[in-house]
């Protein structure tokens, strides 16, 4: 049994990148229209002010916000947690996010993890390097049942041993994709989303 649903896991999630590094993938919802290959999202945004909330109107989902724990007096090894809720959620059976530092932090994806809020699932420790410095997660309901306000769940990233305790770091969401399928999805870049937290910030 084990071994059937991480077989049938790993299938979904090949599938959804597949969709969406598919540059002639079409829908009819606004943020979906702009295809990105989350393995190599939009460059995180130095200069624009990061939220923690946004409206992103969709088919699939209303809006999406960003909490935690701390963000503040991270230092070497610290845990820094972001949780993501969604609002206006229908029909959902799978996501796809990444988070990028600026500037550019090596975290520790031997002791990071995402943790998925049930019935959400994912494999292994849920994260995977994208890009550089970017931290990719998915998650994946097989009923597709996840309709109106819920936790998606949270990605917990270990600083590396050599972050300077005090350092300010942006993280920003520089891709999110959510729906049924994957080829039913709403899918938003950085500019769209423009959530995110700073950790050490004033």
């Amino acid at each position: 049994m084990v071994r059937l649903l991480a077989a049938l896991l790993a299938s979904t999630l090949l599938s959804a990148t597949a969709c969406e590094s598919d540059p002639g993938r079409d829908t009819d919802t606004p943020g979906s229209r702009v295809p990105l290959d989350p393995v190599r999202p939009e460059p995180a945004d130095t200069t624009g002010a990061l939220v923690l909330a946004q409206s992103l109107g969709g088919k699939y989902i209303a809006s999406l916000e960003i909490s935690g724990g701390a963000w503040s007096n991270i230092g070497p090894r610290d845990l820094i947690e972001i949780t993501l809720k969604g609002s206006g959620l229908a029909g959902i059976g799978q996501f796809d996010a990444v988070v990028t530092p600026e500037p550019p932090v090596a975290f520790d994806l031997g002791l990071s993890q995402f943790v998925p809020q049930p019935p959400f699932v994912t494999l292994g420790s849920g994260i995977e390097r994208s890009g550089e410095h970017g931290v990719r997660f998915i998650g994946v309901n097989f009923a597709r049942d996840t309709h109106g306000a819920a936790v998606l769940g949270t990605l917990r990233l270990r600083a590396p041993s050599d972050f300077a305790a005090g350092t300010a770091v942006r993280l920003a969401l520089t891709f999110f994709s959510i729906g049924p399928s994957s080829t039913e999805r709403d899918s938003y870049t950085a500019e769209q989303l423009r959530l995110g937290v700073t950790v050490n910030g004033k």
